[in-house]
């Protein structure tokens, strides 16, 4: 059973896409930059489509560190819950994603000019001016 809703059997689209704890973590995500569609359940062809998403004024390197953070971070509470008895949080998954976002933005590809606090702030301005 997956560990989030624990109705569903476990699969990958499941956890990452379809999930009813996890889904609205990608529509707070879309919401940053006034998206709203419905998400492909398939991991490979949800990439694909994500990835066409070619909004204007929106900078793409972010928007695809989005989709990496939102499937990094919902792993990583999974192995929680599995491996250490946690529970899910979903406020928690939340500041993780945003935290990673801007993480790997700023740290490791000196791809945004934001402090942290500017972007936890307001995290749709600075996706948009990269």
């Amino acid at each position: 059973k997956c560990v989030f809703c624990e109705e569903e059997e476990e699969s990958m689209s499941h956890v990452f896409f379809n999930c009813s704890r996890i889904y609205p973590i990608w529509l707070t995500c879309y919401r940053w930059v006034r998206v709203y569609m419905v998400l492909h359940q398939d991991p490979k062809q949800n990439f694909i489509q994500h990835g066409k998403l070619r909004l204007q004024g929106l900078d793409v390197g972010a928007w695809m560190t989005i989709w990496c953070s939102i499937l990094w971070n919902v792993w990583r509470a999974r192995n929680n819950i599995i491996f250490n008895g946690s529970s899910f949080d979903y406020d928690s998954v939340m500041q993780n994603v945003i935290f990673f976002c801007w993480w790997w933005l700023y740290k490791v590809n000196k791809g945004t000019k934001f402090n942290l606090s500017q972007w936890v702030s307001n995290i749709q301005t600075c996706i948009r001016i990269q």
